[in-house]
């Protein structure tokens, strides 16, 4: 390309298209070619040419579908389970933090929040040992229940720092004069609040079941039950120290993000508007 060509590619009103392709290309192209991968054959799975993507088999998906049924429901029920519990409790600590009366309060608030995003540094990991002991203690070890219990403390936090702008934008005027108008603290929360802050609500419920539904670390170490494991568990299994069940694996992993990315497009319009939310807060 010519100097001239690469000037007007760059130009300034040029960058954001430019940009966008990038990130497209950056993110979908291994997406996409995971995806065609899962329906070559076995046999020319690792070749690069381009003729090797033909004939499409879907041989390796009649191969595990049968054995997904379970981890699919597992992580269907898991996922939604800890998304709505660590949304509905995020957003009443999210309300009650924001809505502070006293400046001293409030000063205390802005505290827990800061403490709330070191919270979000620290490695996972590092939990995985008193948490197992705690429900060792409390007998939930190899239970779904001790799982979504682990997993809504987990992402709590990081709900209650995505629905604070939200929160943020609903004007305290209306709650006040609902008040005045003789509406109850319940009745102001759910007539008031709840309506204005519902794509918050949507885009911390989406993000909270994409995190749960690929979290494998607190999975693989609290469920010993093979018939609880979610889907991320099965996926490490394809994995062998002497052989991988690549054609096993590339459709698994296909299969699991279908879920994710329809999610996604149904609920694009609100997921855009609650980001956009979140950024200028």
């Amino acid at each position: 390309m010519s100097d001239r060509g690469l000037h007007r590619l760059f130009r300034m009103r040029n960058i954001p298209v430019v940009g966008a392709v990038g990130i497209v290309v950056l993110y979908m192209g291994p997406i996409i070619v995971l995806v065609l991968s899962s329906f070559k054959p076995l046999s020319t799975l690792f070749s690069t040419s381009p003729g090797s993507f033909w004939p499409l088999t879907v041989s390796g998906y009649r191969a595990v579908w049968s054995s997904l049924t379970g981890p699919l429901g597992n992580s269907a029920v898991i996922s939604i389970s800890v998304s709505t519990i660590a949304t509905a409790v995020a957003f009443c600590g999210a309300y009650g933090l924001v809505r502070m009366s006293s400046r001293r309060l409030r000063r205390f608030a802005l505290v827990l929040f800061g403490v709330l995003i070191v919270l979000q540094l620290i490695p996972q990991a590092t939990a995985v040992t008193p948490l197992y002991t705690l429900l060792v203690q409390v007998h939930l070890v190899n239970t779904r229940l001790g799982l979504v219990l682990v997993d809504s403390g987990m992402v709590t936090p990081f709900a209650i720092l995505l629905l604070r702008p939200h929160i943020l934008r609903v004007p305290i005027d209306l709650e006040d004069a609902a008040r005045i108008d003789g509406a109850g603290g319940l009745a102001v929360f759910r007539r008031i609040v709840l309506p204005l802050a519902r794509n918050g609500l949507v885009v911390t419920w989406l993000l909270l079941f994409i995190i749960v539904w690929g979290e494998f670390v607190y999975a693989v170490t609290f469920l010993n039950d093979s018939s609880l494991f979610p889907i991320s568990v099965i996926i490490l299994q394809q994995i062998g120290n002497d052989q991988t069940a690549w054609n096993s694996l590339l459709a698994m992993s296909t299969i699991t993000m279908a879920p994710v990315l329809v999610l996604l497009l149904l609920a694009q319009g609100r997921i855009r508007e609650g980001l956009t939310v979140g950024a200028l807060k």
